[in-house]
């Protein structure tokens, strides 16, 4: 995985015009950006996946579901031991069809993501990192709520995604077919 947002771009959303704290939000950054394709249950970037299993002990079937989509390319199948090649595909949805059907063990090779570099990650998912990696940035330590007489402070649980970049993100979640 890689960082889907720059960190050009984020120090300019906070604000910042100084290199004190590149490391610190560079690690930010890779770790949001890491989280945020496990929560996606996606690939931003365009990554290879190499021989990903598919095994069917069932009816035989028509279409093969990878796992991440949407595939930029397939590279090769391997069905029951032998290279086939791809009589059809529909690459935004993942499926891979066959006229003879799918059965047994196949193994295929191919890329997926939604960009091909950080230049080209959809400007939502960015904004969504900026906002989030300021919220940790702006968190005083792991505070759950702190009272001082008439005043109080709670922070969101520190395990959750803010809601601000649920919205941004929520399209682009792999949900299951």
């Amino acid at each position: 995985m890689g960082l889907l947002v720059t960190l050009e771009e984020v120090k300019i959303y906070l604000e910042i015009n100084n290199d004190e704290k590149d490391a610190q939000l560079g690690f930010v950054l890779e770790s949001l950006s890491d989280a945020l394709e496990v929560y996606l249950g996606r690939y931003i970037l365009i990554k290879e996946i190499i021989e990903e299993p598919h095994y069917i002990d069932g009816p035989a079937q028509k279409s093969l579901q990878l796992n991440f989509y949407p595939a930029t390319e397939i590279s090769k199948i391997i069905f029951n031991g032998y290279e086939v090649s791809v009589e059809r595909a529909e690459l935004n949805a993942g499926l891979i069809f066959r006229e003879d059907c799918w059965y047994g063990t196949s193994l295929v090779t191919y890329k997926a993501g939604l960009a091909a570099s950080v230049d080209d990650v959809p400007k939502d998912i960015k904004l969504a990192l900026c906002m989030w990696a300021k919220e940790i940035l702006n968190r005083d330590g792991f505070v759950k709520s702190e009272s001082l007489g008439d005043f109080s402070m709670s922070y969101a649980d520190n395990n959750s995604i803010p809601n601000a970049v649920l919205s941004l993100v929520e399209k682009y979640r792999r949900h299951c077919l």
